[in-house]
C-alpha cells in the first residue's frame, strides 16, 4: 500500500495534505532544492547508521530461520562434514503450535479480544452536552446529570465500536485482508523473529449508507462519503528502528523500506499528487534508468536456503524507496522550504518523507498534527512476542529453545551413524572363490569358499557387532525435548493431545476443555503483549475515526480501547460451573439487579455456542419482557378481580351469618321474654285461686272468708287472702296450694 504510505486522505482531503488549496486545486508547496538535497544526504546517511546497527540482529534472524526450516548453520554444518545430517523439526513444531494455540485464545469465534469503552468521566463536546441537558428535567440533580452523560459516552462507544468491527473486515493492503489475518502475520513474525510490526492507519476514501428522516418523517436511505482505515503488514527484514532507544515510543525515528518497479514508483505521481515531489521522481528515473535496487545480503542467503538463486535480471528495473517516519530537526526542514512556526528553531518536528538512494521524493510535516489539534498518532504498531533487556526487538521462540533443539540434533545424528555402522562384516579372502564382489551386501547373496577340510569350521564372512547405545541416545533425545517443552511451555497438551494427561476422571469433554485451558495459562504473558499492540491499534483507529468520520452520526467522544485477551484464559468449563453456580444460587432479592439475558449470553458463549443463533437479540429480549410485563399484568388484573369477587362473597356470607345470628338472638329474646311472662302470668293466676281457697290446715297461710286483700307494708308484697286449701310444698302469696298443686279455691288479687 505504498500509494498511501505518505498520506491520509488523498487528493480529495485537501484539510488532511501539508499545502495550499487554489480554485479547488492542491499545489504542492515550492521547497528549496539545496536544502532537500542536503535533508535527502542527512536521511540517506541515517539509514545506513540504523542498517549497521541491525546487522547482527539480521544474522539471529537467519539462525532463527534455518532453525525453523530444518537447516544446519553452515559453520555447524562444516564441522559435521560426511556424517548425518539429520535435523528434527522440533522448533518448528514449536512455532506452529504456539501460533495455532495464540490464534484460538485471541480470536475466538463469537468473541472479541477488544472492545471501545467510553472514559470513566467522559469529557462531551460542548453541543453533546447542551442536547443531552435538554433531554432532562430543570430539577435533576448532579448526580442524575453525571449518570445520563455516562450512559450518553456508553452509547457513543457502542456505536463508534460497531463502526470499527466493519472497518476491521476489509483492512490490509488492498482490502483483501481481514484484521484477523493481518494480526496472523504479525504474530507469525514474532514468533519466529522476536517482533511483528503493522503499519497504519492510512486513509482511503469510501461511501457509506446512513439513516435518515424526511420532511414526513419517513426513514430514508442515505449516502454518505467517508474514510476506511488501511493497515499493511511490515516484513521486519524492511524493517530499521532505532536500536540506540531502549523502548519504542523513545526511539528518533524509523524507516521501513519499499521495494517497486518503474510503472509503480510513476504511479505515485498521480496516486499522491498532492504530497509528492514529481520532478524529483523524474530525476531518480533519468538517474537510475535500469533501477537501484541491489538484493542485501540477508536476501541472498534467504534464497539460497530456500533453493532459489537471485539473478541481476530480477533486479533490473526495480528501486528501493525508503520512507522514514521520524524527528527532523526544525532549521533542516525550514532550510528545505517548509514552514515552521516561530520560537520552535530549537525543536524536532515529526516528519514523514521518502527517498530514493539520497533524492527526497516526499516530505511533509505529520499530517496527523494538522487535523487532531497536535494529537499524536502512532503509525508503527509493535508485537513483542518475549520482551528482552538487551533490545528494543525481544526475543522470538527459536532463541529459546534453540540449545535444546541442538541437543535433540546431536542425539539424533548418534542414532543414525551408530546404527549406519551396525552391518559390519569380517571377510577372509582367501577362503573365497576369487573374481567376486565382497564391496557390499544384498539380499539372498551367495559366497562361493574353495577351502578344504582343514579350514571348513572357520567362517568365511563373519558379522561384527559395535556397541551402538541406542537406548541411552534415545533417553537423551527425550530429556532435551522435554527440556523443549518447559523452555517454551509448549507440550503435547498445549496442542490438544492428552494421551499423556489425568485418566479416566479427565477423559471428558469438560476435563479435557480444562487441562487444555490450564496449559494456555503461560501463554498470559505473550497474550498481555499482544494486548498492548491491540491498544496501540485501536487507539489510532478511534483518533481516525474522530478526526477524519466525526461527521457521522454517534461516533464522536471520549473512548479508550480495552483489549480483553488475557480475561479469554481461564479454562471455559470452570468458567461455566461458576456461572450455573451464580445463576443457582440468586436470591430473589439478588435477581432483581442481575440483567439476565446478559447472563444466558455468558452461558452459551462459555460452551462455544453461537450466541446469536442461540440468544435473542436486545430488541427480540424487550419485545419478550414487554409480552411477559402485558401478561403478567393481565393475569394480576385478574387475580385482583377474583380476589375482590371472594371478598365480596366472604362479606355476604358474614353479613348473612350475622343477620342470622341477630335474628336468632332477638327470637331468643323474645321467647325469654314469652317465657317470663308465662311465668308471670302464671304467678298471677296462681295467686287468684290461692284467695279464693283455703289449705288443709298444712299450710303456713291462712285464708279468710270472703277473700278480702289486707294491705301490706310497703316494703312487703301484697299477700293475696282468698278461700280455698293449698296442699303441698310450695306456697303461694295470698292462698294455700294443695298436694296436687291444683288451685282449689278462687279469690281476687
Amino acid at each position: 500500500m505504498l500509494e498511501d504510505a505518505s498520506r491520509i486522505g488523498g487528493a480529495e482531503a485537501k484539510d488532511v495534505v501539508v499545502g495550499d488549496s487554489e480554485n479547488g486545486e492542491i499545489t504542492v508547496p515550492k521547497l528549496n532544492d539545496e536544502g532537500v538535497a542536503a535533508l535527502g544526504v542527512a536521511l540517506r546517511s541515517k539509514f545506513e547508521a540504523y542498517k549497521k546497527d541491525r546487522y547482527m540482529y539480521e544474522q539471529q534472524w537467519l539462525k532463527n530461520n534455518r532453525q525453523i526450516s530444518g537447516e544446519y548453520d553452515p559453520d555447524l554444518k562444516k564441522a559435521i562434514g560426511e556424517r548425518s545430517l539429520a535435523y528434527p523439526k522440533l522448533t518448528r513444531v514449536k512455532c506452529v503450535s504456539t501460533l495455532s494455540k495464540l490464534m484460538n485464545l485471541l480470536f475466538t469465534a463469537g468473541e472479541k479480544n477488544y472492545e471501545i469503552a467510553a472514559s470513566p468521566v467522559p469529557d462531551l463536546e460542548t453541543k453533546d452536552l447542551d442536547d443531552l441537558l435538554k433531554t432532562l428535567s430543570t430539577d435533576a440533580s448532579g448526580e442524575e446529570i453525571e449518570e445520563a452523560i455516562k450512559n450518553f459516552a456508553k452509547a457513543r462507544a457502542k456505536r463508534l465500536e460497531l463502526e470499527i468491527d466493519d472497518q476491521l473486515q476489509e483492512l490490509g493492503g488492498d482490502k483483501s485482508l481481514s484484521y484477523v489475518a493481518l494480526c496472523r502475520k504479525v504474530i507469525m513474525s514474532g514468533i519466529r523473529y522476536g517482533l511483528g510490526v503493522l503499519e497504519g492507519p492510512f486513509a482511503m476514501q469510501s461511501t457509506s449508507r446512513t439513516w435518515t428522516r424526511d420532511s414526513d418523517g419517513t426513514l430514508v436511505a442515505t449516502k454518505i462519503e467517508k474514510f476506511r482505515p488501511m493497515f499493511d503488514f511490515v516484513p521486519l527484514w524492511d524493517y530499521y528502528p532505532d536500536l540506540s532507544a531502549k523502548y519504542f515510543h523513545q526511539m528518533e525515528g524509523q524507516f521501513r523500506r519499499i521495494v517497486m518497479n518503474k510503472s509503480a514508483l510513476n504511479d505515485l505521481k498521480e496516486q499522491m499528487k498532492s504530497i509528492v515531489l514529481e520532478d524529483k521522481i523524474d530525476a531518480v528515473v533519468r538517474k537510475y534508468p535500469d533501477g537501484n535496487y541491489t538484493p542485501q545480503t540477508f536476501e541472498t542467503e534467504l534464497r539460497s536456503e530456500g533453493s532459489q538463486s537471485a539473478s541481476k535480471t530480477e533486479s533490473r528495473g526495480k528501486y528501493e524507496v525508503m520512507r522514514w517516519v521520524g524527528n527532523v530537526s526544525a532549521v533542516a526542514m525550514r532550510k528545505a522550504g517548509i514552514e515552521i512556526p516561530e520560537g520552535r528553531d530549537t525543536d524536532d518536528v515529526l516528519v514523514h518523507a521518502m527517498f530514493v538512494d539520497n533524492i527526497i521524493i516526499m516530505l511533509q510535516i505529520d499530517p496527523w498534527a494538522s487535523v487532531t489539534n497536535g494529537e499524536t498518532v502512532q503509525m508503527f504498531h509493535h508485537f513483542v512476542f518475549e520482551e528482552s533487556e538487551s533490545s528494543v526487538l525481544g526475543e522470538g521462540l527459536p532463541e529459546i529453545v534453540r540449545d535444546s533443539q541442538l541437543g535433540v540434533c546431536a542425539a539424533a545424528r548418534l542414532i543414525l551413524d551408530n546404527a549406519s555402522v551396525m552391518r559390519n562384516f569380517e571377510v577372509n579372502r582367501e577362503l573365497l572363490v576369487p573374481g567376486q564382489d565382497i564391496h557390499t551386501i544384498s539380499t539372498d547373496k551367495c559366497w562361493y569358499r574353495e577351502d578344504g577340510p582343514a579350514t571348513a569350521h572357520i567362517p568365511a564372512v563373519r558379522v561384527v557387532e559395535l556397541p551402538t547405545n541406542l537406548p541411552e541416545l534415545m533417553n537423551i533425545m527425550r530429556v532435551f525435548k522435554d527440556l523443549a517443552d518447559e523452555e517454551t511451555f509448549v507440550s503435547a497438551a498445549t496442542g490438544g493431545d492428552l494421551q499423556k494427561g489425568p485418566s479416566e476422571p479427565y477423559r471428558t469433554a469438560a476435563g479435557a476443555s480444562m487441562l487444555q485451558g490450564m496449559a494456555a495459562l503461560p501463554f498470559k504473558d505473550v497474550v498481555r503483549n499482544f494486548d498492548m499492540f491491540t491498544e496501540s491499534v485501536l487507539g489510532a483507529m478511534i483518533t481516525f475515526n474522530k478526526t477524519l468520520n466525526g461527521h457521522i452520526e454517534g461516533i464522536k467522544g471520549d473512548f479508550r480501547p480495552v483489549a480483553r485477551g488475557a480475561t479469554s484464559l481461564i479454562a471455559k468449563e470452570v468458567l461455566g460451573v461458576q456461572l450455573d453456580n451464580f445463576a443457582t444460587t440468586l436470591t430473589d432479592e439478588e435477581k432483581k439487579y442481575v440483567k439476565f439475558r446478559n447472563l444466558a449470553a455468558a452461558r452459551v458463549k462459555v460452551r462455544d455456542l453461537d450466541d446469536e443463533s442461540v440468544i435473542v437479540s436486545e430488541r427480540e429480549a424487550k419485545q419478550i419482557d414487554e409480552a411477559e410485563q402485558q401478561v403478567l399484568a393481565k393475569q394480576q388484573a385478574q387475580q385482583e378481580e377474583m380476589l375482590r369477587a371472594e371478598i365480596r362473597s366472604v362479606l355476604g356470607d358474614a353479613f348473612k351469618s350475622v343477620a342470622l345470628a341477630n335474628k336468632n338472638m332477638a327470637a331468643a329474646e323474645a321467647q325469654s321474654v314469652e317465657t317470663v311472662l308465662d311465668a308471670m302470668e302464671q304467678g298471677i293466676n296462681a295467686a287468684e285461686l290461692s284467695g279464693k281457697g283455703g289449705g288443709d290446715g298444712q299450710g303456713n297461710t291462712g285464708g279468710a272468708a270472703g277473700g278480702q286483700q289486707t294491705p301490706a307494708v310497703a316494703s312487703e308484697r301484697p299477700t293475696a287472702i282468698g278461700a280455698g286449701a293449698a296442699t303441698g310444698q310450695e306456697d303461694v302469696i295470698g292462698g294455700g296450694a294443695g298436694a296436687s298443686g291444683a288451685i282449689t279455691g278462687g279469690g281476687l288479687a
